[in-house]
């Protein structure tokens, strides 16, 4: 039997050294999938503009430009974007598509 479970302030997927997980992570929705108590998958979201819209947190991808580490783009798998999408639809706005275009996301598909 599958279970959805959703709760606040988990793990970090990976490192951010600026601090800006430790500002951030007591607010981020974590969506868990369990089967038999297993954890399946595990979901980070990001609730933008009041909580208008559920949106997936982004893996910001860094460059080395003029001696400094700079965010470069914003990625997230098809998959991930799919599942935010299921989540937002809980409480529609139809305004998914426009604020995940605005916020500049570049969507990949899944890795195997």
């Amino acid at each position: 039997m599958d279970r959805i479970g959703m709760g606040m302030g988990q793990r970090r997927p990976w490192e951010v050294d600026d601090g800006l997980w430790e500002r951030i992570a007591a607010l981020l929705p974590v969506v868990e999938r369990r089967t038999h108590g297993v954890l399946v998958d595990r979901h980070y979201l990001t609730a933008v503009d009041g909580g208008r819209v559920i949106l997936p947190l982004p893996k910001p991808c860094f460059e080395e430009r003029d001696g400094k580490t700079t965010v470069v783009r914003y990625e997230v798998t098809r998959y991930e974007s799919a599942f935010a999408r299921l989540v937002d639809r809980a409480e529609p706005s139809g305004e998914f598509d426009r604020y995940y275009t605005e916020a500049g996301f570049v969507t990949f598909d899944n890795r195997s």
